[in-house]
């Protein structure tokens, strides 16, 4: 097996490492330059603000990590699957009007619960 890692670095700060395994092992059969490009170029990505398809939870890197946080706490709350822990996830932003970033927040910072049975209960978004 080879290894190869190669610094994400869109800007000054180095964010992390693109780490390539190859089996079987042989060298890059790119130039060390093309690499480091799809490396920054991916950093870039990852950095980028805002998003098209933020409302399905598919935005911004950030707003996907809460997508998952609140799918998390869901699952905790209620015992129910990832798959359904997102789904109940749409279903309340589609219901409310809201983006899956705003519900997301919502229940990551507890004004959102749903383990409550009484919807009234809950505090508003």
């Amino acid at each position: 097996m080879a290894i190869s890692a190669i610094p994400i670095q869109p800007g000054i700060d180095v964010l992390g490492v693109l780490t390539l395994y190859q089996l079987p092992a042989r060298p890059l059969e790119r130039e060390p330059t093309v690499a480091q490009f799809v490396a920054d170029t991916l950093g870039a990505a990852l950095l980028r603000d805002g998003g098209l398809q933020e409302d399905m939870g598919n935005g911004p890197w950030s707003t996907q990590a809460q997508v998952h946080q609140a799918a998390g706490t869901v699952i905790a709350q209620l015992g129910v699957d990832p798959d359904d822990a997102l789904a109940l996830l749409r279903a309340h932003a589609y219901a409310d009007g809201a983006s899956m970033a705003t519900i997301a927040r919502a229940v990551v910072e507890r004004r959102l619960d749903f383990s409550l049975e009484d919807d009234s209960r809950a505090t508003e978004i």
